[in-house]
């Protein structure tokens, strides 16, 4: 008898929690329309999805000099390589090449604004040669890594 009550209860909240679901959806359409979203906010993801591409965004984020293939990054989501790419670019508004360059370009900065050389900070965000690394800093921040050095310690 008891586990029948059991049961019985487990039905029924699950049928209470599938009718509270379903009035919010029937609240949010009939709600004004929600102001649009931050551009620095991700879109809303599922759950699992979400999980996964956080791990894949703090790995770039926590090694942004390191040479990620799309395998490994792919794994560590527990996706195909091209569901990573199409589902990360939809969270997070970006491609993951894009991420990662915009981490380095932050921690290059970083790296500058104590005073570390050029060449130190080429190798350190994963540059093989400091004039590549001078392009990307200059096409992402609009200025040499000279001028942006230089600009630093005079304001210092």
């Amino acid at each position: 008898m008891l586990e029948w009550q059991g049961i019985a209860l487990q039905l029924l909240g699950a049928a209470l929690k599938r009718r509270a679901g379903e009035a919010q959806e029937v609240s949010a359409f009939s709600a004004a329309p929600a102001p649009p979203a931050s551009p620095l906010a991700p879109p809303s993801r599922p759950h699992g999805a979400c999980r996964h591409l956080e791990a894949v965004r703090q790995r770039l984020a926590a090694v942004p000099h390191g040479a990620h293939s799309l395998e490994e990054l792919a794994r560590l989501a527990c996706m195909s390589p091209s569901g990573l790419r199409h589902k990360f670019r939809q969270a997070f508004g970006q491609s993951l090449g894009s991420y990662q360059r915009e981490c380095r370009m932050r921690c290059a900065e970083q790296a500058l604004r104590r005073g570390v050389s050029i060449q130190q900070v080429a190798h350190q965000v994963g540059y093989a040669h400091a004039c590549n690394f001078a392009t990307a800093y200059r096409r992402h921040f609009g200025v040499s890594p000279q001028a942006a050095r230089a600009r630093f310690h005079r304001v210092d």
